[in-house]
């Protein structure tokens, strides 16, 4: 009986341990699927969506190779401040993810960011990044980014950029913002091309 019990313990745990891998997966996938939600509205020239990754508190910390700025507004302005327009913001991919649990609420994540300015013109770095879910959404709490120099390393992997993989893992807010950038561009495009189609 005794043996019955212990091996019934083991099964448990077994199963539970793999259920915790699931849910990191998951989770994983979620913080990815974010990162690369965050390259297609920069490559739009969105930064107000790009920003909606992070989460919007004045404890929300970015940090780079010569400062910290403490707070949603004041990392937003460092973004518009380095960045005024459309044209300066380039092509933006990442690279190079890993992921890892800190608890049921936290995850870092760390990888390679790729900054095409056009004209051979690359800028590259690294980042680590804690996400920290609330109300069942992800978002950046901490982002340390720092600056590559010299030429990327050949043996880091090829970039991703704007492609979500599972639609599923999408942040809903994110999400919403995406199909509004959609549907306007449709509607533009239909207006240019001369149709008076509504879609009703």
């Amino acid at each position: 009986m005794k043996t019955v019990a212990i091996l019934f313990v083991l099964i448990l745990s077994g199963c539970a341990s793999r259920a915790y891998v699931e849910e990191d997966q998951v989770s994983w996938e979620t913080c990815k699927n974010l990162l690369l939600q965050q390259a297609e509205a920069w490559n739009r020239g969105e930064l107000e969506v790009f920003v909606l990754g992070y989460r919007k508190s004045p404890q929300t910390i970015f940090m780079s190779d010569d400062e910290v700025r403490v707070g949603f507004a004041d990392m937003l302005a460092r973004y518009e401040e380095s960045y005024p327009d459309k044209a300066s913001m380039g092509h933006l991919s990442f690279a190079d993810f890993h992921f890892l649990n800190i608890d049921a609420d936290h995850v870092m994540g760390t990888g390679t960011w790729i900054l095409d300015l056009g004209k051979e013109t690359e800028r590259w770095g690294r980042f680590g990044l804690i996400f920290r879910k609330e109300n069942a959404s992800w978002q950046i709490a901490v982002d340390y980014t720092t600056k590559g120099t010299g030429t990327r390393p050949k043996g880091d992997p090829a970039p991703t950029a704007g492609k979500v993989e599972d639609n599923r893992n999408i942040d809903p807010v994110l999400q919403s913002e995406r199909s509004r950038a959609k549907e306007s561009g449709e509607k533009s495009q239909s207006v240019e091309s001369g149709s008076t189609d509504t879609g009703k």
